[in-house]
C-alpha cells in the first residue's frame, strides 16, 4: 500500500493525470460538448470542387425549395452561370442549406438566405455578370463576398419589387435562376415585416434543397 501511495506522490504521476484530464476537456470540445453549451458550434469544412466535377454536360438543373410555407420551383442558369450553379448544386447535395433560416428579408422585395452556422465553405465561386440579364419578380441571385467574390448565400426577387430597385442590380450582382413555381410562396415570406437591417420578425426555414437533373433531350 505504502508502494501505491508514493506512486500517487511522484510528480510523473501528477503531470500525467493532468494531461489525461486536460485530454478529455480537449475531446469534449471538439464533439461540440461544452461549445454547445455556450451556444457555440464547430463548423465543418465543405471544399467545392471544380464546376466540370459537379455539372454534367447535357444535363439541366432545376431545384426544389422546402420552405415552412411551402414549395419554391427554381430553373437553374447553368449556361449562364456556370460556376455559380455549380457551387449551389453541390452544397445542397451537401446538404449546406438544410434548416437554414430567411435570415434577411427586405418586405416585399427580397427575401436571402444560405447562412449556414454548420458549415464553413471554401472555393467562393466568381461574380459572372451576362450583361442582357435583368432582374425581376422571381430572380435568384447571388450576393456578393467582395468587388470579385460571391458567397454561398442567395436572394430570390419578390413580385413587390419595383423596377426603380431592381434596375440598381442589374451588372452587380450574379443571376443564378429563375422561379417556375411558387412566387405565391417567395412572395408570403418576403410579406413579413423586417427591422431597417433585414431581420425578419418571423422565422421561416429553408428546411431542405433538392437538385432536380433532366437530359436536355427529355425537355
Amino acid at each position: 500500500m505504502s508502494v501505491l501511495r508514493d506512486t500517487f506522490k511522484e510528480p510523473m504521476f501528477l503531470w500525467t493525470l493532468a494531461f489525461v484530464g486536460v485530454m478529455v476537456v480537449v475531446v469534449t470540445i471538439l464533439q461540440g460538448g461544452l461549445l454547445s453549451s455556450f451556444g457555440l458550434e464547430i463548423k465543418e469544412t465543405i471544399t467545392v470542387p471544380p464546376k466540370d466535377k459537379v455539372l454534367y454536360p447535357n444535363v439541366d438543373y432545376m431545384a426544389r425549395l422546402y420552405t415552412d410555407y411551402g414549395q419554391i420551383t427554381i430553373d437553374l442558369l447553368e449556361r449562364a452561370a456556370p460556376e455559380n450553379v455549380a457551387s449551389f448544386v453541390y452544397l445542397a447535395k451537401k446538404g449546406y442549406y438544410d434548416s437554414n433560416y430567411w435570415h434577411r428579408i427586405v418586405t416585399n422585395v427580397l427575401i436571402q438566405t444560405g447562412k449556414s452556422n454548420k458549415y464553413r465553405v471554401e472555393n467562393n465561386p466568381p461574380l459572372e455578370i451576362v450583361k442582357n440579364m435583368h432582374f425581376s419578380a422571381g430572380t435568384v441571385g447571388v450576393a456578393n463576398l467582395n468587388s470579385s467574390k460571391n458567397s454561398h448565400q442567395f436572394f430570390i426577387v419578390a413580385s413587390g419589387a419595383s423596377r426603380d430597385i431592381l434596375k440598381k442590380w442589374d451588372g452587380k450582382y450574379t443571376i443564378i435562376g429563375k422561379v417556375v413555381k411558387g412566387q405565391d410562396v417567395v412572395d408570403k415570406i418576403a410579406s413579413i415585416k423586417a427591422s431597417k437591417s433585414g431581420k425578419p420578425s418571423k422565422k421561416v426555414r429553408l428546411t431542405r434543397v433538392e437538385v432536380i437533373e433532366s437530359p436536355l433531350a427529355e425537355r
